[in-house]
C-alpha cells in the first residue's frame, strides 16, 4: 500500500543544513581576519575542527526539526481530520500507481465503496457528536479488519473506500463481507446510539486482462454500491451485478 514518505524532508532539510554548516565558521573566520587579524591566532586547527563540528551539529539538528515539521504537515493533509484514515485525495493519487502495479504484476485489483445505512436518520435523532462517534467508530473497524497491504480511507460523508491490491473478485467479496460482518457487531458504547449500524458495500474488480482508469474504477465500485442499496441494505453488492443507480440513505 502507498504510504507517505516519512522523513522525507527531514533528512533533506538536515542536510541541507549539514551542507551550510562549513560556512559559519569559515565566514568568521574571514571576517576576523579582515578586521581583527590578531584574533585569527586563537583559530587552530583543532579549533576550527571543533567549531565545525560544533556547527554542523546546530544546522543539521534545526534542518531536521523544521524537515520534520514540514512531514507532519504534508501527511495531516492527507488524513481526515475526524477518523484518522488516510482521506480521498490520498486514496485518489493512490489509485493510478496501484492500478498500474497490478497490471504489472499480471494482479487483481478490487475496489470497495462502502457508505453507511440510514446515517442521516442518527444524525437527525443522537445529532451530529453522536454521529462523529458513529463514524468513527466505524472507521476503527474498517482499520482494524482490514489487512494490512489495503488502503483505507474515508471517501466523504459517511462514505468510505479501501482499495485490496493483488485481490481477486472472491476474496473482495469476502474481504467485504467481513467488514460488514464487524460494523454491523458494533454495540452502544462504541456507536454512541444504541444501534445496530449497518453499511451496503460496492465491489468492483479489475482484472490483470482489461485496463481501467481510476474514473471507471471507482465508478463502477459506486455502481455497485447503489445496487447493494437498491436490495434492502446490508449487503454486499458486485460490479458484475449490474444494477440501476437508487439514491443512499
Amino acid at each position: 500500500m502507498p504510504k507517505p514518505h516519512r522523513n522525507r524532508l527531514a533528512w533533506r532539510w538536515a542536510a541541507f543544513g549539514l551542507a551550510l554548516s562549513p560556512g559559519a565558521p569559515a565566514g568568521l573566520w574571514l571576517v576576523l581576519r579582515t578586521w581583527v587579524p590578531e584574533a585569527t591566532s586563537a583559530f587552530t586547527l583543532p579549533a576550527l575542527l571543533y567549531s565545525g563540528l560544533a556547527t554542523a551539529t546546530v544546522f543539521a539538528g534545526f534542518g531536521w526539526v523544521a524537515g520534520r515539521l514540514m512531514d507532519r504537515l504534508q501527511e495531516a493533509a492527507l488524513r481526515d481530520g475526524l477518523t484518522g484514515l488516510f482521506n480521498r485525495r490520498f486514496l485518489r493519487e493512490s489509485l493510478p500507481r496501484i492500478q498500474a502495479a497490478a497490471a504489472r504484476d499480471g494482479q487483481s485489483l478490487c475496489v470497495l465503496m462502502i457508505d453507511l445505512d440510514r446515517f442521516k436518520a442518527v444524525n437527525d435523532r443522537y445529532g451530529h457528536l453522536v454521529g462523529d462517534q458513529t463514524l468513527r467508530a466505524v472507521a476503527d473497524t474498517l482499520r482494524s479488519h482490514s489487512r494490512e497491504s489495503d488502503l483505507v480511507a474515508r471517501y466523504g460523508g459517511e462514505e468510505f473506500a479501501v482499495l485490496c491490491p493483488r485481490t481477486a473478485c472472491e476474496t473482495g467479496v469476502q474481504v467485504a463481507e467481513r467488514l460488514r460482518e464487524a460494523v454491523a457487531a458494533l454495540d452502544e458504547p462504541a456507536l454512541g446510539h444504541p444501534g445496530p449500524q449497518t453499511i451496503s458495500v460496492g465491489v468492483a474488480v479489475q482484472s490483470p486482462d482489461r485496463s481501467q482508469s481510476p474514473e471507471e474504477l471507482l465508478e463502477h465500485a459506486d455502481v455497485a454500491l447503489y445496487e447493494a442499496k437498491h436490495r434492502g441494505r446490508n449487503r454486499v453488492a458486485t460490479r458484475l451485478d449490474g444494477g440501476e443507480r437508487s439514491p443512499p440513505e
